[in-house]
């Protein structure tokens, strides 16, 4: 299950300064792939350049929420960076009223250079069964910080939702 992203729509924090712009739209992402594999799905994000930088994050984070129509009230987020591999994450909230929970936390990201791309497997606990709707979301900033606002973002959804587990 594949979906693909328009090169070149990266939205631009214009109040936020001290990043230039190819490294703002660095994250501009390509496409975004899922792929069931034995214990775990795993997430490929390809992004326009993954950089080898310490000096901010590029970071993507996926929103995984019942098809709409459903009277499923779970929810799911997963967070990943390419600078900080080892502080990936998933969360899985099981009903809406946030006491039933999954948690996968640390997960350790894989970066593919060569492909610019940002690889996380999510054990199947921390994943919602039958179809899920994915919205992705990619910034700059600080990955897993309060720090300030992200320098710029670029989005993409999965047109129909998918089956995850």
């Amino acid at each position: 299950m594949s979906v693909t992203d328009r090169a070149g729509d990266v939205r631009i924090a214009r109040r936020a300064t001290g990043l230039p712009r190819a490294q703002r739209t660095s994250i501009d992402l390509r496409r975004v792939d899922v792929e069931p594999i034995a214990d775990a799905a795993r997430f490929t994000v390809r992004l326009r350049t993954v950089l080898r930088t310490r000096a901010f994050d590029q970071m993507v984070f996926l929103r995984l929420v019942p098809p709409a129509g459903s009277s499923e009230t779970w929810s799911g987020d997963i967070g990943m960076s390419a600078q900080r591999r080892d502080l990936a994450y998933a969360n899985y909230f099981t009903d809406g009223s946030g006491t039933s929970y999954e948690v996968c936390d640390p997960l350790r990201a894989r970066v593919r250079h060569r492909t610019d791309e940002i690889v996380l497997d999510v054990p199947l606990r921390c994943l919602p069964e039958g179809e899920v709707l994915v919205k992705v979301l990619s910034l700059t900033g600080y990955f897993r910080s309060d720090a300030a606002r992200p320098w710029s973002q670029d989005r993409a959804r999965f047109p129909a939702p998918i089956v995850l587990r």
